[in-house]
């Protein structure tokens, strides 16, 4: 079986490593993966060639003007690969995905549905709804996720599945002595360190809730350092509030990194603040199976995977002050702390959320999907209806850039 994948880029993040660790698991099981990336750049792309999975590269400019060319070129990487599957991951790459399959080749159409998506506006809801007559299969890594797409995308719900993303247990393999990592976070041995393992998106993962509850921990935990691990556009702004906070000193910027398994040992607590859109993380699913002390919040999906007080700590989010209680909570039994870890850790493991578990029954609806084939075709008018949203999503876009541009011209002007 042949399965293209379509995604965005190589960067670190949770959708991207997903990608990137599916491809290869399928791979050892047989499939013949290709990844179609519309970035290039980025850190995972050595960790492709060591794998051995095949990656083009078509770049993007997300232009209005280049759109008929950009896509015109996706479309004829796939017919050139005559794949049976073709699976899109995030936004736009979803859209894209599907329309480029949909006018270029006869593969079942997949799509991924990785966060509950209050973002979208009019347009993006429209382009989701005039698609979901064509997709063949969704995939959620949440059963809330599966539920919100059925309803704002109108998804067929029995062609909606849900697959938990399953963790590949050599990345959380520490590969260095812990002190070591520390050493490099800028962690001294008779500090405690609290961090966060993802981008630098304030809106989205809610770093700021944790500078803003650094004060209140430090007022009874003064030896504490706070890890930021990720890089993003948000970077500036968090530094200048921790700065505002007056914590600049506890406070660890450790940027992009790749040694996951060796970050997550040098941490005591990991925090997932998170304040909206999230399905199940995968930092949650890594940081269970490898044994640390969480302190999350009730967004989105967490909730089906972390039990408050028994594999976690459960918290409603933007709340800086039960943030601080929980992590202090989790200092000041050091023994009850990790037996929560521990909990986490055999939680995973009897849910079965290893990598090779995930790739089985997502080769299993590949396969039930591919017995389907030939697909029906797709009559002309819902043709029209997807072409007609996508270029209302494109033109939004544009007039958005052009508003951008004139409040910048604007500003250099006054």
């Amino acid at each position: 079986m042949r399965v293209v994948f379509v995604a965005g880029s190589a960067q670190m993040g949770g959708t991207q490593r997903n990608v990137l660790q599916l491809a290869g698991a399928l791979q050892t099981q047989g499939l013949s993966v290709e990844v179609i990336l519309l970035a290039a750049g980025g850190p995972l792309e050595t960790a492709y060639q060591a794998r051995g999975i095949p990656v083009i590269t078509l770049p993007w400019t997300y232009r209005v003007r280049n759109f008929p060319m950009e896509l015109g070129g996706l479309r004829a990487m796939l017919r050139a690969r005559r794949p049976d599957l073709v699976q899109s991951f995030g936004y736009p790459a979803v859209w894209w995905g599907v329309l480029a399959a949909l006018e270029g080749t006869s593969a079942g159409r997949i799509i991924a549905i990785q966060a509950w998506d209050t973002w979208k506006g009019w347009s993006e809801i429209l382009l989701d709804r005039t698609q979901a007559p064509i997709v063949h299969l969704a995939i959620a890594d949440g059963e809330g996720a599966r539920q919100f797409a059925i309803r704002q995308q109108r998804l067929v719900p029995e062609r909606t599945r849900t697959v938990y993303d399953g963790i590949e247990v050599e990345d959380l393999l520490p590969r260095r002595p812990r002190a070591e990592t520390r050493t490099s976070l800028g962690i001294s041995t008779d500090q405690v360190a609290i961090g966060i393992v993802a981008r630098l998106q304030d809106a989205h993962k809610g770093q700021s809730i944790l500078l803003k509850a650094a004060p209140r921990i430090l007022h009874d935990r003064p030896a504490t350092i706070f890890v930021l691990v990720g890089d993003g556009a948000d970077r500036s702004a968090l530094e200048a509030l921790a700065m505002e906070l007056r914590i600049s000193d506890r406070v660890r910027f450790a940027g992009t990194r790749t040694d996951l398994g060796d970050v997550l040992a040098a941490l005591d607590i990991l925090a997932i603040p998170s304040l909206r859109f999230e399905s199940v993380p995968k930092i949650l699913v890594e940081g269970m199976a490898a044994g640390r002390p969480i302190v999350a919040t009730r967004v989105g999906d967490i909730p089906e995977l972390l039990e408050d007080g028994r594999t976690g700590y459960l918290i409603p989010p933007g709340d800086p002050t039960a943030l601080a209680e929980a992590a202090l909570a989790c200092l000041a039994d050091p023994a009850a702390t990790t037996r929560l870890g521990a909990r986490a850790q055999e939680a995973i493991a009897a849910g079965g959320l290893s990598l090779e578990a995930t790739a089985a029954k997502v080769q299993a609806l590949y396969t039930d999907l591919a017995q389907q084939a030939p697909f029906p075709a797709v009559p002309p008018g819902i043709r029209r209806r997807i072409w007609f949203a996508a270029w209302l999503y494109l033109a939004k876009q544009a007039a958005a850039a052009r508003r951008r541009r004139l409040a910048h011209l604007a500003g250099r002007a006054s």
